[in-house]
């Protein structure tokens, strides 16, 4: 049977949690590009040669491009493509115009098994346990003894409230779509498919490229469209706005009927226990 959107969901935000934290500094752990200086990446940028990587990050002196990825069946066509591109000028003026060197054949990350049969024109890093890097081309002697030395994060990284990517599919998006909807409903208000992407990309919301970052707001807006059909008693959607607004519902038949209307939407029953409080304000 194929996996759920949901089980899917958890597997690229968990492969993508472990990229980013390769850049970035916690509490008991350093990851190895941040060790290197690579710091601030950029999420789903476009090199100059229209090729797409998941994340690219620099240094003074090198620039380095990631795939990300959860699946062992990768296609990696779109990756050779990566090592041939270079920084465009928009991202020369995000990231600072300077001379920088690739730091190598781009890195694919991935929680999944069997890097050593990846492609010669790829170095790989497995992030989950065993941890195992496959380093054919790195250019950047310090970010290959890092990586070559790495043993892994001690603990979960940060979750950095992230509950979607650029490339997460639309159906992916109605769960914690339903979670925003249940939290809104009791005042009442509106959200927007900016907004609500914003939400969803949590502290990645500023490092995704602004081309990708609308492609996950088109499907944020498709699936909000589709709450205010199926949600029709409780939710309006502006298709003009982009807007989802909520009824107020503040009593126990009200916040049942609209538990009731979620869990229908969603084919999952437990989100039936979104309202368990009769009139008396007590739990049933």
């Amino acid at each position: 049977m194929p996996d759920l959107p949901s089980r899917i969901a958890e597997r690229r935000l968990t492969v993508w949690r472990m990229a980013f934290a390769l850049f970035d500094k916690g509490a008991d752990y350093e990851g190895p590009f941040y060790s290197a200086g690579y710091v601030d990446p950029v999420v789903e940028p476009v090199l100059n040669n229209g090729s797409n990587p998941d994340m690219l990050a620099v240094t003074d002196s090198h620039f380095a491009v990631l795939e990300v990825s959860c699946s062992p069946n990768k296609d990696f066509t779109g990756a050779q493509r990566y090592a041939e591109g270079d920084l465009t000028p928009s991202l020369r003026a995000r990231v600072g115009d300077r001379p920088r060197s690739v730091a190598g054949a781009p890195f694919f990350v991935t929680t999944e098994s069997g890097i050593r049969s990846f492609p010669p024109f790829l170095n790989a890093v497995r992030v989950a346990p065993p941890v195992e890097a496959y380093l054919p081309k790195v250019e950047d002697r310090r970010l290959h003894d890092l990586l070559d030395t790495w043993t892994g994060f001690p603990k979960p990284v940060s979750n950095y409230s992230l509950l979607a990517v650029p490339e997460s599919d639309i159906d992916e998006i109605k769960l914690p779509l339903a979670g925003v909807l249940k939290g809104l409903t009791t005042e009442g208000g509106t959200i927007t498919a900016d907004g609500l992407a914003d939400y969803l990309l949590g502290d990645l919301a500023d490092a995704v490229a602004q081309q990708a970052k609308g492609r996950l707001v088109k499907n944020v807006a498709t699936m909000m469209e589709r709450a205010g059909v199926a949600l029709s008693e409780f939710v309006s959607y502006d298709r003009v706005g982009r807007t989802l607004s909520l009824k107020k519902v503040d009593t126990a038949p009200g916040r049942k009927a609209f538990s009731k209307a979620i869990s229908d939407w969603m084919q999952v029953p437990f989100l039936e226990s979104f309202s368990s409080q009769d009139e008396s304000g007590e739990e049933e």
